[in-house]
């Protein structure tokens, strides 16, 4: 079975980006940190620097697996404040001045290099499930009482305490953090909707998801929101099904009295090619798409790997 190896050092991940060059107000600064997490970044940025958070800009949402390299915009900040900033496990590289800022998924890909426990085995292509650092502690418990209109239960989870008023409490919270729970119950459902849908063919399933050996035609699947739109009858039906297990409807996202937290529905693509993938001993190089997981691409090296083993 394919582990990662237990150093930050031995997950390494930066993004690929390309930043403005047109002078600006967003000043662009190359973020490298160990077992940092984005909003953590941003938090102490803000504390640091006294900003606003509206004044931080990045491209993507990154874990505290590993070490992680991204970009960030700082608005109408002198970079002479940036020189004098020192943050542990962190390192600054100042880029330069541009006219926009830096939004979420303004990414083009992520780059990789992983430390294996063993010799890995070349895969070109993975099914494009939300990997388990989407879903952390209670992620998913959160972002389903939110949906459900549980705010009680909801800020209990949250704060480990309960709220005699949790709408207050909730509106006192970073809305970038309370809709990343949504955003991790519309993935948990996404997961499910993809991994039965995959099921009808020739597939593998292993750790509760359904992998392919033989790459199928590409596919847009919704993310489900109040104004999800079903181009493919089988997957709406689908969709329906897990709806009744979780017992809401669309409408459930649809949050009247947190009307910041209302997001529209996307699509994800089904497969996502692997580029660049290079071997070296127990190392792994390679290149995905922007919002895809490096931890699929080891669940789905385990899968093809089990199969062989039986």
């Amino acid at each position: 079975m394919y582990k990662i190896k237990q150093r930050p050092e031995d997950f390494i991940v930066e993004e690929i980006i390309e930043l403005d060059s047109k002078p600006g107000p967003y000043f662009y600064i190359k973020l490298t940190k160990k077992q940092w997490n984005t909003l953590d970044v941003v938090k102490i940025l803000q504390e640091r620097l006294h900003l606003k958070r509206s004044q931080i800009g990045y491209a993507g949402l990154k874990d505290k697996q590993g070490i992680t390299t991204q970009y960030f915009s700082l608005f109408r900040v002198k970079k002479e404040k940036i020189y004098s900033l020192k943050i542990k496990d962190i390192t600054i590289e100042t880029l330069h001045y541009g006219s926009k800022p830096i939004v979420l998924g303004a990414l083009k890909a992520n780059k990789f290099k992983i430390k294996l426990n063993e010799k890995p085995i070349k895969i070109s292509f993975i099914e494009n499930y939300f990997g388990k650092q989407r879903f952390s502690k209670n992620n998913i418990e959160i972002g389903r009482a939110l949906i459900n209109h549980d705010f009680k239960k909801a800020i209990t989870l949250i704060n480990n305490h309960e709220s005699n008023s949790p709408i207050n409490e909730l509106r006192k919270i970073d809305k970038h953090l309370l809709l990343l729970y949504i955003s991790a119950y519309q993935s948990y459902l996404w997961n499910l909707v993809v991994s039965d849908y995959l099921k009808k063919q020739d597939s593998i399933s292993y750790n509760n998801l359904t992998f392919l050996e033989k790459e199928p035609e590409n596919m847009q699947i919704p993310i489900i929101s109040f104004d999800i739109e079903f181009k493919n009858k089988e997957i709406e039906k689908i969709y329906n099904k897990f709806l009744k297990i979780e017992k809401i409807t669309k409408e459930n996202f649809i949050i009247k009295s947190l009307p910041e937290l209302i997001s529209l529905s996307k699509e994800r693509e089904l497969i996502v090619k692997i580029n660049d993938f290079k071997i070296r001993k127990n190392v792994i190089e390679f290149t995905i798409s922007k919002g895809s997981y490096a931890t699929v691409v080891i669940e789905k090296m385990n899968a093809l790997t089990h199969t062989k083993n039986i």
